[in-house]
């Protein structure tokens, strides 16, 4: 099978095909992106230009090509961001049988598809200490007298909204989030759970609907939960109106959109995942996987017994929010 390889080299696009050339064919990285966020998309961008800048050969596939293409021309590592964790496990099955190795990041594979494959690894950020930042954020944004106690109870009456898409990372989120409050010596009511098997929107209003004006904070596990509750108070009119009865909204993520929000103080704040942070972790381990060292070699990265990376988060309000947007370039 011909392959086509793509040379970056600054602005200019090289390409030139390789048949049986595994040696040439063991120095490439390939890419495999399937459809997602801005945010998976921004890494893949990010790592395009990293690798690039390091004239590292790319092997991209071609039209009706996929990751079993990319696999079994033999790379000498496959950075893979699958449509989900089925897709992930088939890309560990056959990259075992060619021993390429796989850098993982937006979708985990499975534990068992994992623990049976030494040569893969996963990029990604800890739910607990996003949470913990979360906590941190809501915690400051109350004693800053930002949120009001609305209900005069000296209780921080909380709605936590969980992602269907990805339930176990959300729940771990937002208990963490919420414990993260109390041991700041805040009072906190929970007044109810929403979103475990319910889109966005119908999470958000279903919340708005038991407790209406009365929640003085929602805590989000991730950006679509976050932007659906600002919709839906948007919407009742009762977002921010009266002055100092406002709610706070917190979350993990921070794509292009819920960056904006935070920016017209719609989001109090974010447990950012930065995209460049993601996209220089995976550079630096593709590096280390083509010149066949440790794949931590040279870092200070800390790999979990499952070979996770975790990567910190970093704490985004109305403050520092210039810095963030500027993750996003094209936004």
């Amino acid at each position: 099978m011909k392959k086509q390889f793509c040379l970056l080299a600054g602005a200019t696009a090289l390409l030139f095909s390789l048949t049986g050339c595994e040696s040439q064919q063991a120095d490439a990285a390939a890419l495999y992106i399937a459809p997602g966020s801005a945010f998976e998309e921004q890494v893949a961008d990010d790592l395009t230009i990293a690798l690039t800048q390091r004239e590292t050969p790319l092997l991209l596939p071609q039209e009706g090509e996929g990751y079993a293409e990319l696999i079994e021309a033999r790379p000498g590592v496959l950075v893979a961001k699958a449509a989900d964790q089925t897709q992930a496990d088939e890309i560990i099955r056959l990259a075992k049988k060619e021993n390429v190795p796989v850098l993982f990041y937006g979708t985990a594979p499975s534990a068992k598809a994992m623990a049976g494959y030494d040569n893969c690894w996963f990029v990604g950020f800890d739910p607990r200490l996003e949470g913990e930042t979360a906590g941190a954020l809501l915690a400051q944004s109350y004693q800053d007298g930002a949120v009001a106690d609305k209900n005069a109870d000296l209780l921080l009456d909380t709605v936590l909204l969980q992602s269907s898409a990805d339930p176990a990372p959300s729940v771990v989120f937002t208990e963490i989030t919420a414990r993260s409050i109390e041991d700041t010596g805040l009072f906190l009511t929970i007044l109810g759970t929403y979103g475990q098997d319910s889109e966005p929107a119908q999470a958000a209003q279903a919340a708005y609907d038991a407790h209406g004006a009365t929640v003085e904070a929602y805590l989000c596990a991730d950006d679509a939960l976050a932007l659906a509750a600002v919709s839906c108070l948007n919407a009742q009119k009762t977002y921010f109106v009266p002055e100092g009865e406002s709610c706070a909204i917190v979350c993990a993520g921070g794509g292009p959109d819920a960056l904006e929000a935070v920016a017209a103080g719609q989001i109090t704040g974010i447990a950012f995942r930065d995209p460049g942070t993601v996209a220089g972790a995976l550079e630096a381990m593709c590096s280390n996987a083509l010149a066949r060292v440790h794949i931590t070699e040279g870092t200070s990265f800390r790999l979990e017994k499952d070979r996770t990376l975790y990567l910190a988060v970093t704490p985004v309000t109305v403050e520092n929010i210039t810095e963030a947007l500027a993750a996003y370039p094209a936004a």
